[in-house]
């Protein structure tokens, strides 16, 4: 018994193979160009938390070498556009009791804006005037206020969020769909990086 097999030659791919395949590609394409798009306001949510904890740190740092009362603030003048929820620096109370300056404060990357009080971030206390320049004007801003020995003043502990936002002609918005990161103290003073939906233990 003579056993014959044919062997068809293919010369390409069917139809159905290369649909599959650019299937495949357009849906790693898609997944890849997300991630990058959300992987730069995760960069950038991520590296406004590190300027934030670092002026944190230097401000209770300041308070117990210095045995002065600090306070990290952030701009809340909404009419300052560019350093609204975005500027933040350590301050000091001067013999009058006007808060100063105790070195250059930064802008927070982006488009990334601490969120006020009323949207959860409980660390930072109302609103005061600071002089940001040497006798310049006081501009109002919030206030994160440590003790002379570095605890923090407000009792119990908090949280402060950062977030997305969008810069239009009415003002700045926060995009509510996009990732926030925070940092939250709890009342022994220890700090800790939040994400979404935690809160400070």
């Amino acid at each position: 018994m003579v056993m014959t097999f044919s062997l068809r030659s293919r010369g390409g791919f069917t139809l159905i193979e290369l649909l599959v395949v650019i299937g495949i590609m357009a849906v790693i394409g898609g997944v890849v160009g997300v991630g990058l798009i959300d992987g730069g306001q995760g960069a950038m949510l991520a590296t406004a938390r590190g300027l934030m904890q670092t002026q944190i740190t230097a401000a209770r740092s300041q308070a117990a070498l210095r045995n002065e009362s600090t306070a990290v603030v952030v701009v809340a003048d909404p009419t300052d556009l560019d350093r609204y929820l975005r500027y933040i620096a350590v301050a000091v109370a001067d013999d009058s009791g006007v808060l100063i300056l105790t070195r250059d404060g930064t802008n927070l990357p982006g488009d990334i804006r601490v969120r006020p009080p009323s949207d959860g971030s409980t660390l930072l206390a109302s609103s005061s005037s600071v002089s940001l320049e040497p006798g310049g004007a006081q501009v109002s801003c919030y206030q994160i206020s440590f003790k002379a020995n570095g605890a923090l003043a407000l009792t119990g502990g908090g949280e402060l969020w950062l977030a997305v936002t969008e810069r239009e002609a009415e003002g700045v918005f926060f995009v509510e769909d996009a990732p926030r990161v925070g940092i939250g103290i709890n009342r022994y003073g220890a700090m800790a990086a939040l994400e979404s939906g935690e809160t400070a233990k």
